[in-house]
């Protein structure tokens, strides 16, 4: 491939994230300085830019802004060292480590270190201090993962200009439109999870074209598997794309149990190596704790949850089940939603979109959209064990495992050519749940 030819592949790429980036920047700043002095004390100048954890007024906001724990969040970002010597002293200081590196290491081990590599980056490139560095980060993990959205799009054989089409819906969806604009882990989480459904995609084309991958591309997928699991564990079920696969080596069976073991020990070796660091016990009983004091196994006889998390990860994914962004719980409040018009309507839209793409993918039956589907059931038993009472925070990244289902089952070969007419109507359907999640979350915060 010549360069020319590098450079015009490479376009779409760069302009959909520096489009993004710009527009979510906008997004960011415009929202959050709405939400931000809302939330504060009373006595404290909204102006002011050294917010930590502590002056946030929890009697007013709580855990609020259809997010988790997004104040913590802020702090995190507002704290990250933003030179190299600061990152130098926060590394050689176990207490400096634990609370400006580690963050949350018994959940995502990674994302503080890489957050503070970027905040270095863009401190070191622009000047920029706080706020407007947390909106440069936040800015950029969303474009990214919008940039990845439609790599993927494009690695399901989608055209061009349906790809651009498709991540604008994407990103306009419920899921993903209104967790990306403050300040939360689900940006780059999402991110990682678009990174390695990237890479599944890539593995079985690999895989229908030659009938075969290198080990190679397979043990480097489970790396790269392991590593975005640092950023968010559930990204481990993109594991499931080393099914099916041959490798030239390898028996099946044995091939698939050495990668899934590989994959796991390098998964938990970040938390082994935090606990033995802050503890000095080579154990995973901080995860362990954390689980138990959100989850249960009790929650699997509860049918509330059974139907909640489901619908959260694919009907609510699509349209809100809320109108107020501003003290909206992470639950699903079905009284509330049967009460009004409004939201009883985009259920039932929510609901229709949902059943057509059900029809859709059934119709394929492949045994490439196995992964997708092993990949999604693991992420709705993982959410009913684990705080499904909220989990309407945690949808974004089941929805981009939908996404990718949906995207694979439309260009296989038993896909149906779809006439204009199902074309535009489905643009228009695009549009109008596009339209009412920009009207919610651009106006509805202070409801």
């Amino acid at each position: 491939m010549t360069l020319t030819q590098r450079f015009r592949s490479a376009a779409p790429y760069v302009a959909v994230f520096l489009i993004a980036f710009l527009a979510w920047h906008a997004i960011i700043i415009r929202n959050w300085d709405i939400i931000r002095p809302l939330c504060l004390p009373t006595n404290l100048d909204p102006a002011t830019t050294e917010v930590s954890f502590d002056n946030w007024d929890y009697q007013k906001c709580g855990n609020v802004i259809h997010g988790a724990d997004t104040q913590e969040y802020y702090s995190y970002l507002h704290n990250y060292p933003d030179t190299l010597p600061a990152l130098t002293k926060a590394l050689t200081n176990g207490k400096l480590f634990q609370d400006q590196i580690a963050t949350e290491y018994y959940k995502r081990p990674l994302y503080g270190f890489f957050s503070s590599l970027t905040t270095i980056v863009i401190h070191s490139v622009t000047g920029r201090t706080t706020p407007d560095r947390i909106y440069d980060i936040l800015a950029l993990y969303a474009a990214l993962a919008t940039t990845l959205c439609f790599a993927m799009l494009r690695q399901c054989s989608w055209r061009l200009l349906p790809s651009l089409f498709g991540t604008f819906c994407l990103a306009t969806s419920y899921a993903w439109f209104s967790i990306l604009f403050v300040p939360e882990s689900y940006s780059l989480s999402l991110a990682a999870t678009l990174l390695v459904l990237n890479s599944g995609i890539a593995l079985q084309n690999r895989m229908t074209r030659d009938g075969t991958v290198s080990l190679r591309c397979a043990v480097g997928h489970s790396i790269l598997v392991a590593a975005a699991s640092w950023i968010y564990l559930p990204a481990f079920g993109a594991i499931a794309f080393l099914l099916g696969i041959k490798t030239r080596i390898f028996t099946n069976n044995i091939r698939l149990l050495w990668l899934v073991l590989t994959a796991c020990i390098l998964t938990l070796m970040p938390q082994l190596v935090y606990n033995y660091i802050f503890s000095g016990s080579i154990s995973i009983q901080n995860e362990f704790s954390y689980g138990s004091q959100w989850g249960g196994l009790v929650n699997f006889v509860n049918v509330e949850y059974l139907i909640n998390v489901p619908s959260a990860f694919i009907i609510f994914s699509i349209l809100p089940s809320s109108l107020n962004l501003l003290h909206v719980g992470g639950g699903i409040d079905w009284v509330s939603i049967f009460s009004g018009w409004r939201l009883t309507s985009m259920l039932i839209a929510s609901f229709s979109i949902t059943c057509i793409g059900i029809a859709f993918v059934w119709k394929r039956r492949d045994r490439r959209l196995l992964p997708f589907l092993l990949w999604l059931v693991g992420l709705i038993a993982f959410h009913i064990y684990f705080n499904p009472a909220e989990v309407l925070l945690y949808n974004s990244v089941p929805f981009a495992v939908v996404a990718g289902l949906v995207a694979r089952s439309a260009t296989l070969r038993t896909a149906p050519r779809l006439t204009p007419g199902v074309v535009a109507a489905g643009v228009v359907v695009a549009l109008a749940v596009a339209a009412v999640n920009v009207a919610v979350v651009m106006t509805g915060i202070s409801y």
